[in-house]
């Protein structure tokens, strides 16, 4: 049975109340879970809140502006069943219009830093097995890390490495799970 848990972050204004209003009308009581907080305590933080308040096979985390296709939650699943030694499964990501965006990227190093420094052709050309992202594809495949906009966590990986580091404000915090998850799991 798949448990669906809500944790939202509000700032005076009367959200709370309409969401549980809405859960109530709409969904068993047993199956959604609304976990409110009172100040922004980020996307780490409040991510952190919910998987703790929770045990589940896995996570799904999704930025508070994303918009989910109909039949996207379920082939994320399917597609973490069916490719076991994926920790971090992330579809591909799209604009509200279909465009494909960049969501899945190499790992920084200093010659992706040069690239993004040049800004040019040439450069980008000569080094562009470092170009930190990978081109847009509709091919599964493995990646260094994917955009936590959304992203589907195997709760084995939070039990290895623990949760994700709520000291970043924005930005970086699925660059640094992603590389914390694959050492750790590198040596295993």
């Amino acid at each position: 049975m798949l448990k669906l848990w809500w944790w939202i972050t509000f700032h005076q204004d009367d959200s709370v109340p309409l969401i549980r209003n809405w859960v109530d009308g709409q969904v068993d009581g047993n199956l959604v879970k609304l976990i409110a907080f009172s100040e922004n305590s980020r996307f780490s933080g409040e991510n952190n809140t919910g998987i703790s308040a929770v045990e589940a096979d896995f996570y799904l985390l999704l930025n508070s502006d994303t918009l989910v296709r109909k039949g996207a939650v379920s082939t994320l699943l399917e597609s973490a069943i069916s490719n076991t030694e994926a920790g971090l499964i992330g579809p591909r990501l799209e604009w509200p219009d279909a465009t494909p965006q960049e969501s899945c990227f190499r790992f920084h190093t200093s010659f992706s830093q040069l690239i993004s420094s040049a800004n040019t052709g040439f450069i980008t050309n000569i080094f562009k097995k470092y170009n930190v992202p990978y081109p847009v594809s509709d091919q599964l495949d493995f990646y260094d890390w994917t955009s936590f906009a959304c992203v589907l966590v195997r709760a084995e990986v939070f039990k290895e490495i623990g949760l994700m580091d709520d000291g970043y404000f924005m930005y970086f915090e699925d660059v640094a799970f992603a590389h914390k998850a694959q050492k750790a799991f590198e040596c295993a």
